[in-house]
């Protein structure tokens, strides 16, 4: 199933927790506390689910959870500790993936993560694009002891990539 919370712009978010559940993708704006953790596709262990989405909150922890990417747009203050993030499918000609992203967000530690982004194209027969992380205008993000691949076939693939951002701490 998907969890989809979007509460009122301009409120005061409330505390919200999802922990140990099986879930398709995770949708959360204006919330905080955000705690999403040890979350999967299905029984499986070894399962993944699809995307975790977080927009306009604060005070986020990620932590344990097995995903296809996580996207988190104008957050504040968050870890994103100890996942594993895999994409393994091809797309259209052009498709971009990535596994996380940072889109002007703010006091970041991203840690610890195990990121495999391997995207083929099967339609078009042109390339996908691929990112481990990217960060795009945001601003002390600190990146420390992930594990990064990227790969597949035509295309960029690229582990790490930086547009607009500043005071980057990686290590």
């Amino acid at each position: 199933f998907d969890i989809n919370i979007r509460q009122p712009i301009n409120e005061n978010g409330k505390a919200i927790t999802i922990e140990n559940n099986y879930v398709k993708s995770i949708f959360v704006s204006n919330s905080g506390p955000v705690y999403i953790k040890d979350n999967r596709n299905n029984e499986d262990v070894n399962s993944y689910a699809l995307d975790f989405t977080i927009e306009f909150s604060n005070n986020i922890l990620v932590q344990g959870n097995r995903f296809r990417a996580l996207y988190l747009t104008n957050d504040n203050n968050i870890i994103v500790r100890n996942n594993r993030i895999l994409r393994t499918d091809g797309g259209f000609c052009g498709s971009n993936y990535r596994g996380i992203q940072f889109n002007n967000s703010q006091n970041a530690v991203a840690d610890l993560n195990h990121i495999t982004m391997i995207c083929y194209p099967n339609i078009g027969g042109c390339g996908s694009f691929s990112r481990g992380m990217e960060l795009n205008g945001s601003r002390d993000i600190q990146m420390i002891d992930n594990s990064i691949y990227t790969g597949g076939g035509v295309g960029n693939q690229i582990g790490f990539l930086l547009q607009g951002s500043i005071n980057k701490n990686i290590l």
